[in-house]
């Protein structure tokens, strides 16, 4: 029996899991959109590539990530075992579901497999969700772009569309201030303006 879930999606780079959806005992400093490093690279890598589960249990979790003050946080709550099984979808692992327990032997062989079969079940839907969710990022930033293309269009003098400028492209690149100066041709300034902080 699991007392914790996690559905996580590996970064673009492979080297983030970063939760999704999360059910069951709550851990300290954990919550959906935490990006977690992978610091067990073999482990990973093997799991991975194998697209198979992973069990870890007892002793062996201590060996799992170590030096890893978030497994630590782990451990201390009391969860013994852990499994992860990989969410595999057009024959690419993107993320995985991690089952952990309080219980070090509650997870076997049996389990493994039966972790698998969920992966396998839901890894459609999910990567399905991660497309769509993409899809309306990518069509909320056309229609940001399209903003700021229209802000620009509407007059010559910076200082009067700056503000409103401004305001847009900081919902693209999220920043506390933001700043455009202006150069000419022989590299002397003409204008700085200044929006935020």
């Amino acid at each position: 029996r699991a007392d914790r879930m996690v559905i996580a999606f590996l970064s673009e780079d492979e080297t983030e899991l970063i939760d999704q959806y999360i059910d069951g005992f709550d851990i300290p400093g954990s919550g959906i959109g935490m990006r977690r490093k992978i610091t067990d690279k073999a482990s990973h890598e093997a799991f991975l590539r194998d697209q198979k589960s992973v069990v870890f249990s007892g002793s062996a979790l201590q060996e799992f990530n170590p030096g890893s003050a978030e497994e630590d946080i782990r451990l201390k709550t009391g969860l013994k075992s852990l499994m992860f099984a990989p969410l595999i979808w057009q024959g690419n692992a993107f993320g995985v579901i991690a089952f952990r327990a309080v219980d070090p032997d509650a997870f076997g062989d049996h389990q493994a497999e039966i972790g698998q079969q969920i992966a396998s079940q839901i890894a459609g839907a999910v990567a399905t969700s991660l497309q769509y969710a993409e899809l309306q990022r990518e069509s909320r930033e056309q229609e940001q772009f399209a903003e700021i293309r229209q802000i620009v269009g509407t007059s010559l003098d910076i200082d009067e569309i700056f503000e409103t400028f401004a305001k847009q492209t900081r919902l693209l690149v999220p920043a506390d201030r933001l700043i455009l100066t202006t150069i000419d041709q022989d590299g002397s300034l003409i204008g700085r303006h200044v929006d935020g902080m």
